[in-house]
């Protein structure tokens, strides 16, 4: 069908013929059937293609417009569009949708924005020996937004506030044994088990991973602030949990003390949030890059992280296998008594902000 009907790709670098159309007859253009030979190719510059194609681009916004909202809530971005059009000798445009009718479909392509960091180690002596072995880092595109941020649970969860937040990436899961062992050449875990979460590890633990990982992939990690962490985890929920208000569901989401055997577990193994995050409600203890405050009066409202060296304490959220329900809340904040202390519930998940390149 392309090579009988002439189609043309249209992208934002450049018109440019897909196929060579040698005076083949055929319904290419949306008001009239003609002939193009060699001498009539030339004819349309695409200067003149560029100019005809923004008023022709202009009709069909409102559908572009569905199509990058739906889009970009999957996760994913439009790289290019494709129209198959069809053009005369003076460059007027018709558009084809590829095996639709007259007037058919635009195509889109999609690029999937979360993207999956690959760690290569050598596993044997001081890692210079032995075979390679890859370890994946899945990050998740976070969407940029606004949303309602604490809760009237607790008083450190007050006021409730607005916050709003540039695109970001968090991981899919909380970084685990495997990928800690990779980046820290050590696993201090409690609970063995490579896909397990990595805990024992204290905040400066978790940020000198991150220095590391930076280091290693060229991309900057860092941990959350508590403003990505709770939208993250509420995925455009306002519930208590990221799927609702009732309690008997979260055995479906979370490890936390009813079901846990006073353990962690695998990551992933329980539901996601709508946003295809893992473990953001129990399993371990997440950190935060944000100092400690007691309550968010004059919290920032643009999602950074809120640092003014009043505290030395760092911030934890979604709960452990040790918890009850209401510390695995979304809106749920803990304090840990110093950036080197650690237990056996204490893990985390990184951000990338830059990502990768788009």
């Amino acid at each position: 069908m392309a090579e009988e009907k002439g189609i043309w790709i249209i992208t934002a670098e450049d018109v440019k013929p897909q196929t060579e159309n040698k005076g083949k007859k055929g319904g290419m253009f949306a008001d009239e059937e003609t002939t193009i030979d060699e001498e009539e190719k030339g004819i349309v510059s695409a200067e003149t293609l560029q100019q005809n194609l923004k008023a022709f681009l202009a009709e069909i916004d409102e559908t572009l417009g569905e199509v990058k909202t739906q889009d970009f809530k999957s996760g994913f971005k439009i790289e290019e569009i494709e129209l198959s059009v069809g053009v005369n000798s003076k460059g007027k445009i018709g558009l084809w949708g590829i095996g639709a009718e007259v007037g058919g479909n635009v195509a889109i392509k999609l690029k999937e924005k979360n993207f999956t960091e690959v760690i290569t180690i050598r596993e044997g002596l001081f890692g210079l020996f032995g075979e390679k072995k890859e370890i994946k880092l899945e990050m998740i595109a976070i969407p940029a937004g606004e949303f309602m941020m604490g809760s009237n649970e607790s008083d450190n969860e007050k006021p409730i506030h607005p916050v709003k937040l540039k695109e970001f990436y968090i991981g899919k899961y909380p970084i685990t044994q495997a990928q800690y062992q990779a980046i820290m050449g050590e696993n201090p875990s409690r609970f063995k088990g490579e896909n397990n979460p990595v805990e024992r590890v204290s905040w400066n633990n978790a940020q000198e991973f991150c220095q590391k990982l930076s280091a290693k992939t060229g991309k900057q990690y860092k941990l959350p602030s508590e403003a990505q962490w709770e939208y993250a985890c509420r995925a455009g929920s306002k519930t208590k949990w990221c799927f609702g208000d009732d309690e008997s569901q979260l055995t479906n989401y979370a490890w936390y003390r009813d079901n846990s055997q006073n353990q962690t577990h695998p990551v992933g193994e329980k539901k996601p949030n709508n946003w295809g995050l893992y473990d953001m409600h129990g399993n371990v203890w997440e950190y935060c890059e944000d100092d400690w405050h007691k309550n968010y009066q004059n919290a920032p409202n643009d999602g950074k992280p809120w640092i003014d060296n009043s505290s030395k304490y760092p911030v934890q959220r979604g709960g452990s296998w040790f918890n009850l329900p209401n510390n695995c809340r979304s809106a749920s904040r803990n304090i840990l008594l110093a950036r080197d202390d650690f237990f056996d519930d204490d893990g985390f998940r990184v951000v990338c902000v830059s990502g990768r390149t788009l």
